[in-house]
């Protein structure tokens, strides 16, 4: 009786691994399908894409050979070992150590990319959107979280040289704790800068012109609402020696990977649509610029009405452009007024100047700009 407990008990450690290894394979076909449409949103632009664009296609594929590779390798070593142990348990424990190797350095990889993901976004936010920080802070904001990084990695990688001794569960506990400290700092800073920049936009402009910020934070605080608990299950198993650490671990590392590609996905999405503006602002003050040129007071020889209206307002050191073209009528007639926060100034100017063209431009594609500068 004793014996047959043992044997059900070792063979639901052996069928335990498995249930994680399928739940990782349901991530793992939502992460390819997000991967491929963000890539197509990546290299779909236009005016060809930059270097960024390339660097986040590079990474994504890069992210998605990685889970693949871990998934195969993962289901060909739970799957063996479950098989062997069927056929004799003897068996699945002289199982040689090596087949678990590919597993582990496609694992290290998807760490490696995720959380150097992760230091990369703290290290650009800061430097994109430093005046929503405060002064002293800008650079240890990105160094404390690589130095994690940097921690995490090392005690993982030489975790495996110690297996078999207590080092080896405290290296891996380690590692597992700082990953915890750099998911919570991470999505701590990149929320609250994000936040603050939106009110900082919003007090400057009276509209939160960053829709999508909202959904960057909404992704990252599921994420780190499903990684954070999973990790610290993690760690639990580690330290009580339980094999549950083994179901939760395949679902940490694929999740892991799949917000990050769908918050890149969210990004290229949002970019997608601010070039599309970008695109309707640039021909709306062409057609403008180029119906008032040529006599001086906005004579044209296509006809109908443009009425080009701007409105700079002075607000806590900043400049607000507002521009509007209006087509209707015969007649062309153009108004430019400069409204002042102190001043009634109500000027009319019979056509504005290629440089005041030019000016208004720059200023309304500010907003527009503040789209791209979170990768």
């Amino acid at each position: 009786m004793a014996l047959a407990s043992q044997e059900l008990g070792s063979l639901q450690d052996q069928i335990t691994p498995m249930i994680g290894t399928f739940v990782s394979f349901l991530l793992t076909g939502g992460l390819i399908v997000s991967g491929m449409c963000c890539v197509f949103l990546l290299i779909r632009g236009k005016n060809g894409t930059t270097k960024q664009h390339r660097f986040l296609c590079i990474y994504v594929i890069a992210l998605l050979f990685a889970v693949v590779g871990y998934a195969i390798s993962l289901f060909l070593s739970t799957g063996g070992v479950l098989i062997l142990y069927l056929q004799s348990p003897r068996k699945a424990q002289q199982l040689p150590c090596t087949m678990t190797i590919p597993t582990y350095l496609c694992m290290m990889a998807v760490y490696a990319l995720t959380d150097g993901l992760l230091v990369w976004r703290c290290f650009m936010i800061c430097r994109g959107l430093h005046h929503s920080l405060l002064p002293n802070c800008r650079r240890i904001a990105w160094i404390f979280p690589a130095c994690i990084c940097i921690l995490a990695l090392v005690s993982a990688c030489i975790a495996p040289g110690f297996q078999g001794r207590a080092l080896y569960s405290e290296l891996v506990l380690a590692a597992v704790i700082l990953g915890i400290i750099l998911d919570l700092y991470g999505t701590t800073l990149i929320t609250a800068t994000l936040l603050a920049h939106r009110r900082i936009v919003k007090s400057l402009s009276g509209t939160a012109s960053t829709p999508q910020h909202l959904p960057i934070i909404a992704i990252l605080l599921e994420s780190a609402a499903i990684n954070i608990p999973a990790t610290v299950a993690v760690a639990v198993g580690v330290i009580i020696g339980d094999n549950f650490q083994f179901a939760v671990m395949p679902v940490v590392t694929t999740n892991h990977a799949l917000g990050s590609v769908l918050i890149i996905y969210q990004v290229a999405l949002g970019r997608a649509f601010g070039h599309r503006g970008e695109e309707e602002v640039g021909n709306t003050t062409q057609l403008v610029f180029q119906g008032c040129k040529g006599d001086g007071r906005g004579s044209s020889d296509n006809g109908g009405l443009v009425v080009l209206t701007t409105r700079i307002t002075a607000r806590k050191g900043k400049l607000d452009a507002v521009t509007q073209a209006r087509l209707e009528g015969e007649n062309q007639e153009i108004d430019l007024t400069i409204d002042e926060s102190n001043d009634d100034l109500d000027e009319p100017i019979a056509a504005p100047t290629r440089r005041d063209f030019l000016q208004a431009q720059t200023v309304m594609s500010r907003y527009l700009a503040d789209e791209g500068r979170f990768p």
